[in-house]
């Protein structure tokens, strides 16, 4: 369990009639415990971010909720120069996207539909699924490697193998490189 000095903003709040099951608790717990990335996969409102969330409010742990429709981009997730002023100069800064402030703090990044990205940018997060980092060659190459309680969990209403059923029109099929990452269903 965390300690904060004073309330966390990405702390989610704790729902006091959430009732966990445990055949969903466990396979979490352990994936947060031994740093596994998991796939929680069910149908839609079946409670998937919320179990992780309500799992977080309890340990404190900050969540970083990544929703993967098809807007996101590589600068969303990698980061992109921002102009501002400063000293009445307008200068160019660059600005972390949301890989690098996960991996900088200890949070749960929760990819929610992750059944929903797109291929590119599957493959942006497969490098920091696989190495626990992410290189910014945006930001000069500069590495930013996880923390030691940074975690990976994504929801989706699939396995990674699209959707037969018509339930779930959007859902791609996933590389099996891709869904490899993922050790913990």
């Amino acid at each position: 369990v965390f300690e904060w000095s004073g309330a966390h903003r990405d702390v989610p709040e704790v729902d006091e009639n959430y009732v966990f099951r445990t055949d969903l608790l466990v396979p979490v717990l352990l994936a947060l415990t031994d740093n596994t990335k998991a796939w929680i996969s069910g149908h839609t409102g079946t409670g998937k971010s919320t179990l992780v969330k309500q799992v977080a409010a309890r340990m404190a742990w900050p969540v970083i909720t990544l929703s993967l429709d098809g807007e996101i981009t590589r600068m969303d997730l990698i980061g992109r120069d921002s102009l501002t002023t400063k000293d009445g100069k307008t200068v160019s800064q660059f600005v972390d996207g949301v890989l690098p402030r996960a991996f900088s703090q200890p949070c749960i990044l929760l990819c929610d539909e992750i059944d929903f990205v797109r291929d590119d940018i599957a493959y942006t997060l497969q490098t920091a699924l696989n190495e626990n980092e992410v290189t910014v060659t945006e930001d000069g190459g500069r590495v930013v490697r996880a923390t030691e309680w940074s975690r990976i969990i994504a929801t989706a209403n699939t396995l990674g193998q699209g959707d037969d059923s018509g339930l779930y029109r959007g859902a791609k099929v996933q590389s099996q490189a891709f869904l490899d990452r993922f050790t913990t269903w």
